[in-house]
């Protein structure tokens, strides 16, 4: 009965989630003409364009995106003749807040003859959207130069090419703004078909699915950490059950069961700092994993004082508070502002609540 409670409220926290995340079916390029005393593109995109002059990248087109939800300004630099452009952007996180917090990557794009398009960035975060079958992208967030970027996706152009072929084509400044606009309804209109979103009653925009929150929260397989994204949590569930097999004569041993509040708190402790290693050491998808994580403790044993329902939700949001302090903190910001994540305030309480070994659960 637990569980089946459980599952609906996670089906219909998804669905708000869901619901909750829109995009524009269809988006235009703005020009920002950069004036002096005009606010425009910061610190990172103007550190990073020096970078790509060093390797002979030249004709930047400064825009913004008026259509997406969040403020952002963007940079493309096209080299080699065209042959490779550089997308720089810098994309403000949330809003209303005293400390703002951004989103700063950068991508190279190589365009094919036949159709391909390959792409390799180092964004901090997943991308949740279904690659369209000609899209090729490879995500590197640790990759923190342009030189070292650049060296990774001339070799992702040339792994690409030598299984499906092609010559690259050039790539025209004067071509970007349409490119872009008719690239993006292209990829909407894919995830329509993907059913990750649905198109909103206004019909111009779109909102997310079920099935795109799913895809957020699961695990990537990136060229980066793929086998830690595999191994940690099974790793991790062995470690899990290992305890709940040895915790009852460990605690007996040492004379504690008179102690039921310590005995939980050590069950409790113990499931925070599996799952949060578990999620720090992926670094994609940690909610999922630490979830994951706990999942063969559940079905194989019995539960230990605190139950079942507490220690779910704690493994969850251990492992979602395990990949964020995983992420790299902006310049902008403190670097203290990952520890104040919701999650955090989340794990404190159950944590603090498993102690009380309150009957109902």
């Amino acid at each position: 009965m637990y569980f089946a409670l459980l599952a609906g409220t996670l089906g219909l926290i998804l669905l708000y989630v869901a619901k909750k995340v829109k995009q524009p079916y269809t988006v235009t390029v703005a020009p920002l003409a950069i004036s002096p005393g005009t606010a425009g593109p910061g610190a990172f995109i103007d550190g990073k364009t020096q970078e790509l002059r060093l390797l002979n990248f030249s004709e930047p087109l400064d825009f913004t995106v008026p259509e997406l939800p969040h403020k952002g300004w963007y940079r493309v630099l096209f080299g080699y003749g065209g042959d490779h452009a550089a997308f720089l952007a810098e994309i403000e996180a949330g809003s209303g807040k005293a400390v703002k917090s951004w989103v700063n990557f950068a991508e190279f794009k190589t365009v094919l003859d036949n159709g391909v398009m390959i792409q390799t960035n180092n964004s901090p975060f997943k991308q949740s959207l279904s690659p369209p079958p000609h899209i090729f992208t490879v995500r590197y967030p640790s990759v923190s130069t342009i030189r070292e970027l650049f060296d990774k996706h001339r070799l992702h152009v040339e792994q690409v090419r030598a299984r499906l072929g092609g010559n690259i084509t050039s790539q025209k400044r004067e071509k970007f703004a349409e490119d872009f606009e008719t690239g993006w309804e292209e990829v909407m209109q894919y995830q329509i078909a993907c059913g990750t979103v649905r198109r909103s009653r206004d019909n111009k925009n779109l909102t997310g699915t079920v099935r795109l929150v799913a895809r957020a929260l699961s695990p990537e397989s990136t060229t980066e950490g793929r086998g830690l994204v595999v191994t940690a949590p099974i790793a991790g569930a062995l470690v899990m059950g290992l305890l709940a097999w040895s915790m009852p004569s460990a605690l007996a041993s040492l004379d504690l069961q008179g102690i039921p509040y310590l005995c939980s708190e050590i069950e409790a402790g113990a499931i925070v700092f599996i799952a949060l290693a578990v999620g720090y050491v992926a670094g994609s998808g940690g909610g999922m994993l630490g979830l994951l994580t706990y999942v063969p403790t559940v079905i194989l044993f019995e539960s230990g004082p605190i139950g079942h329902i507490i220690p779910v939700f704690l493994a969850f949001n251990s492992g979602m508070l395990g990949e964020k302090l995983r992420q790299r903190a902006d310049p902008k910001v403190l670097p203290i502002y990952k520890y104040l994540s919701p999650e955090l305030y989340v794990v404190v309480v159950l944590f603090l609540l498993a102690g009380l070994n309150i009957s109902i659960f």
